[in-house]
């Protein structure tokens, strides 16, 4: 999620804006579209979201430029505008990106959840629930929408920058890659008790989406693919090495990696990219 923040105060808001334009004339560069946000009859959660921030962020450390009106550029817009609604919208209802009777989410091929439990429960305690040991050892699953969302805030206050890296098929089924990346420089309150200081730790990760669209170009079903443990494991400072840049390493979150799992490992992985590409032919 790109964390719009509410809590910053108009002032700091308009020199991002200043910061933005200054960025866009110098680059000729499109600030993302996220629909829908100047609609009156949009109930928020809290507020109105701003996204200065975030899109600064995003302008500052995105590795791609797609064309505007290729399949990257309007996936990514699509997703930019889902995340305002399961975020900051407080009826399920008014949400217009999904299909809201059909849709479904899950995360790794765990069980999906439907669009109420997912705005409920927020995006990082779905994708996670069925996390390994890092993930269980320090974020809890079961906690509020708003401890979920606090926590991930407190961890980037300049926001969480999210970008579409390649898009392989069209729709309707979209199978695409992504990337999350943010500074750490806020702080980390682990299950355990410890509270982690991120000391402007730069943090990554990189995963793969398979959504399904009907025709009216409604989400129908979405499922990622991401390693969430070594995401967790980072924030934690239990994982120091360089970010995982590519599906070989996602794979090694599907592995466990003792001696026996290593020995199948092989097979494992040949049907594990099987699965996930058979969509993209």
């Amino acid at each position: 999620m790109s964390l719009a923040h509410q809590d910053i105060s108009k002032e700091k808001y308009a020199e991002y804006e200043k910061e933005l334009n200054e960025l866009m004339k110098k680059t000729g560069w499109e600030r993302p579209i996220r629909k829908y946000l100047d609609d009156p009859t949009i109930k928020w959660k809290y507020a109105k979201p701003d996204y200065a921030l975030a899109d600064l962020t995003y302008f500052k450390g995105k590795s791609q430029n797609h064309k505007p009106g290729s399949l990257e550029y309007i996936v990514q817009n699509l997703v930019k505008t889902w995340e305002v609604e399961v975020s900051h919208k407080a009826e399920v209802k008014q949400m217009v990106t999904m299909d809201l009777e059909k849709f479904q989410v899950s995360a790794n091929n765990g069980c999906p959840v439907g669009p109420q439990e997912y705005v409920d429960k927020g995006n990082y305690n779905v994708i996670m629930k069925d996390g390994n040991e890092l993930t269980q050892k320090h974020y809890d699953t079961n906690c509020s929408y708003t401890d979920s969302d606090n926590t991930f805030r407190n961890c980037f206050p300049e926001g969480f920058a999210w970008e579409v890296l390649k898009v392989y098929s069209p729709p309707p089924v979209v199978a695409f890659s992504w990337r999350h990346w943010g500074t750490f420089s806020g702080e980390f309150k682990s299950r355990t008790g410890e509270v982690i200081q991120g000391k402007n730790k730069h943090i990554e990760m990189v995963g793969f989406n398979i959504a399904v669209a009907g025709e009216d170009g409604k989400l129908q079903d979405v499922k990622v693919y991401l390693d969430f443990d070594d995401f967790i494991g980072r924030l934690a400072g239990e994982i120091n090495s360089k970010p995982l840049h590519c599906f070989e390493a996602l794979w090694e979150s599907f592995v466990e990696r003792d001696e026996e799992e290593k020995k199948e490992k092989k097979s494992r992985k040949k049907s594990f990219f099987s699965d996930i590409f058979s969509c993209c032919k």
